[in-house]
């Protein structure tokens, strides 16, 4: 359902009716983007409904658990949350299933064996998949975070972390669910903002058509719906506009609150 193509710069520029060009964020960030959103040509409209990379701004943030605290949580604790020991009683553990994690920054082995060691778990056999999506950034706790959670709950459970940067995370992704075309548990705790306007929308119809044929196949994608609820956007304090996360709100997702 995807196509990958590459071109100079301004026959992309033809094509789409864009002008792309070196922009300097108000972060000091320096980006390649357009400054309209492309439009699709008529003859392509049958076959093509979204265009994505034609900039290379990092979209992606990390939606859960931003911030360290003082005083953790347990091991225990996760489990009594979602009401798992039940089934931990019953001898369900994970054993069997597989949960794949998108990530832009690095987790920390040491880190992932202290936490075992702390609270009686089995160690921890995190593979890397096979992602040529982008470099992640440096070990920040996320990615860390994600593992240690479904570790707690599902000991038993195969992880598999697939790198990208924060605006490669769809390709990524995309390479998950070819790499297991029977399905897997996907938990996600990145995304993007609904712009206002509908700007990115183009950003939702790819994930969304890269998603359905995956879940369809019997992938499970748990995403997280962000640390600022219903102001998603509000990375400034702005509390004005309610917006969703992005890729939470697509319709083969489960959000996770």
């Amino acid at each position: 359902t995807t196509m990958s193509a590459q071109g100079p710069a301004g026959a992309v520029d033809a094509l789409f009716g864009v002008r792309v060009d070196n922009r300097v964020g108000t972060d000091g960030l320096h980006f390649y983007a357009p400054a309209t959103p492309p439009t699709i040509p008529t003859a392509l409209l049958p076959v093509v409904n979204a265009v994505s990379g034609l900039d290379n701004y990092p979209t992606a943030v990390a939606a859960a658990g931003s911030g360290r605290s003082p005083t953790s949580v347990t091991a225990q604790q996760m489990a009594d949350f979602y009401n798992v020991t039940p089934l931990r009683n019953n001898g369900i553990d994970g054993t069997g299933m597989t949960v794949v994690f998108p990530e832009i920054d690095r987790f920390d082995q040491n880190m992932l064996d202290d936490f075992a060691g702390k609270f009686g778990l089995p160690p921890f056999n995190v593979q890397l998949g096979n992602s040529n999506a982008g470099r992640p950034g440096k070990e920040q706790g996320e990615a860390d975070l994600d593992l240690e959670i479904v570790h707690a709950i599902a000991p038993g459970a195969k992880e598999v972390v697939y790198y990208a940067s924060a605006d490669t995370v769809p390709d990524a992704e995309q390479q998950m669910y070819r790499d297991f075309p029977r399905g897997a548990i996907e938990s996600s705790s990145l995304g993007e903002c609904e712009a206002p306007g509908g700007q990115n929308k183009s950003d939702a119809t790819l994930l969304a058509d890269m998603q359905k044929p995956a879940a369809a196949a019997g992938w499970s994608i748990f995403v997280a719906t962000g640390d600022r609820g219903a102001y998603d956007c509000a990375n400034q304090g702005d509390f004005n506009d309610v917006q969703a996360d992005l890729d939470a709100s697509l319709p083969y997702v489960t959000a996770v609150g």
